[in-house]
């Protein structure tokens, strides 16, 4: 080997490692996002802190042969109670991130027991579900019947001849202050139909979790095509 040629060599080999000391740890390293910005509704990447107690759970749950992901319950719902919306563990990537996932049928189990609290309101309970997207939580709809005479049923009827009426959203917005959630409203057969949007849930959600402590580093579940 010439001197040349072994100096070219020792060029590289500092490159290389400058190039490594600038991407950082793999572990930090955010997952690829595609140009149109869509994201699958209802989920959320999170990598946590080095040297939290969630780390230490996905470092110990990423060791268990073969993979539980139950192992991390405990840590999505505290997680949950954090952002007031319940979560699910849907997968453990590489680097340490975890998928976590909208527990649909919780938050709107939520929703039903929060209409009842409503004077007006005759019965509130889950109905048919549906997705916003093939890998989206489903999302079961909240059937409410208000009661006979009540103020509401004016606006209900309203809302069933046009769902863009006025009253009839602004409606749907105080309900959604009340239970706490963005919802899609809808009128059926005489019953008001909540839903979760998760839509507008999910970054909501996302600048939450991005605000905790614990969290490193958060981002949506980037999806690539149509779903």
């Amino acid at each position: 080997m010439n001197r040349n040629t072994f100096g070219v060599k020792i060029h590289l080999v500092a490159v290389f490692s400058m190039v490594c000391a600038a991407c950082g740890p793999t572990a930090r390293s955010m997952p690829q996002k595609p140009s149109n910005g869509a994201f699958v509704p209802g989920q959320i990447l999170i990598h946590f802190q080095a040297g939290t107690e969630e780390q230490k759970a996905v470092r110990d749950c990423a060791s268990t042969v073969p993979l539980d992901l139950s192992s991390l319950n405990p840590v999505a719902e505290r997680l949950g109670s954090r952002v007031a919306t319940p979560l699910v563990v849907e997968q453990l990537q590489s680097g340490d991130w975890v998928l976590f996932a909208v527990d649909a049928e919780k938050a709107s189990a939520g929703v039903a027991g929060r209409m009842t609290d409503l004077g007006y309101v005759e019965d509130a309970r889950l109905g048919e579900g549906s997705r916003e997207s093939i890998d989206a939580p489903l999302v079961r709809a909240v059937e409410v019947r208000i009661r006979r005479n009540a103020a509401p049923t004016k606006t209900l009827r309203a809302g069933s001849r046009n769902p863009d009426d006025k009253s009839f959203r602004d409606w749907i917005a105080e309900l959604e202050a009340h239970t706490r959630f963005p919802l899609v409203g809808s009128v059926k057969a005489e019953l008001l139909h909540l839903r979760l949007d998760l839509q507008r849930l999910t970054p909501e959600l996302l600048k939450k979790v991005q605000s905790l402590p614990e969290v490193e580093a958060a981002q949506l579940n980037q999806q690539y095509g149509p779903k």
